[in-house]
Parts: C-alpha cells; structure tokens; sequence
C-alpha cells in the first residue's frame, strides 16, 4: 500500500496522544502509540512497537520498520488519531 505522508498530520496524532493518552514511563500512550518529545525539544518520536516515526527539525522524518504491512497498520492508526 502506498502512503501519502504529512507531517502536519503526524504531528496532530502526536498533540492528541500526549493530550488524551496515558503517561507512561516510556511517553504517552494513546491505540497502542506511545509518543515522546526528546530532550533537545526538536525531535519527536512515535512507535507502536513495530514501526517508529521519528520528526526531526524543519519537518524531516524517518521511519523504522521491518514489515510493510506493520507500516500500514502505524499509518491506518495515525491517520485515525489526526482527526
């Protein structure tokens, strides 16, 4: 499956999850996402154990991940929590 990325929309999933989520010892935790702001205030991280969204400053991001079909389930859900 092929995905359109936004940032800006990533970043909406992000704001929710560390609103409406449950802080952790790891981040905050929100449909299995758990999501963190680094140290340095210019990264911020998104992981549901299989994939990892990292964005870092001026809008760069990066995702780690084994299985495409992992990465579509991540993307279903954050397209989901941006709403």
């Amino acid at each position: 499956m092929e995905h359109r990325f936004s940032v800006v929309s990533a970043l909406k999933a992000f704001n929710r999850i560390t609103q409406r989520g449950e802080k952790g010892a790891e981040g905050h935790v929100l449909d299995g996402v758990t999501a963190r702001a680094e140290y340095d205030g210019y990264t911020v991280s998104m992981t549901d154990g299989r994939v990892t969204l990292y964005i870092y400053f001026h809008n760069k991001y990066k995702f780690d991940f084994e299985r495409s079909a992992d990465l579509d389930r991540f993307m279903e859900t954050l397209e989901r929590l941006s709403e």
